[in-house]
């Protein structure tokens, strides 16, 4: 797969691109049928596109993995340096091309960015995320790793079983 990085406007565009790839709540099911795992990756991406032209940036700490959403509010995670630079308004549409899928729980995607350019025009660019079916919804992290979140869930787990082994006083 030949992945094409059309990074204008340095490094906000990139982020944003990465970040707009994630939202909070995506369709179950259209007309009683379970979406297939790319139907659910774009429905990801229309949502995602719709509230960024909205300039909600929530729609990026809707993609960060548990460990660092339970930890920092949204009030903190948008004064990152990343996400402050975020022009978050000028992405129109993102489509899926294509998507190389993992084991069920990540994919390598390659996604048309449609954006806004200055002169009113729509520029295309294709970038490549990695996204993951994390709870049963596709994200696409920007600030966050997934080796961090598994360590977050292996100590997670920990306490809970150890919590569950302890007799009660």
């Amino acid at each position: 797969m030949t992945i094409v990085h059309a990074v204008q406007g340095g490094a906000a565009v990139a982020v944003l691109s990465a970040l707009v790839v994630a939202c909070s709540s995506q369709p179950d099911s259209t007309n009683g049928e379970a979406l297939s795992d790319l139907e659910m990756i774009q429905a990801t991406l229309d949502e995602a596109a719709t509230r960024l032209l909205h300039n909600d940036k929530a729609v990026l700490y809707d993609m960060e993995f548990e460990y660092y959403t339970d930890e920092f509010s949204f009030d903190v995670y948008r004064t990152a340096p990343l996400i402050r630079g975020v022009i978050s308004d000028s992405i129109v549409k993102m489509e899926v091309l294509e998507a190389e899928f993992f084991e069920g729980d990540s994919a390598l995607v390659s996604i048309m960015r449609h954006k806004l350019e200055r002169d009113g025009s729509v520029g295309q660019s294709i970038v490549s995320r990695t996204m993951y079916k994390h709870h049963g919804r596709w994200i696409a992290p920007t600030l966050t790793t997934i080796d961090e979140q598994l360590q977050y869930e292996a100590v997670r787990d920990a306490a809970i079983k150890a919590a569950e082994e302890e007799e009660p006083l």
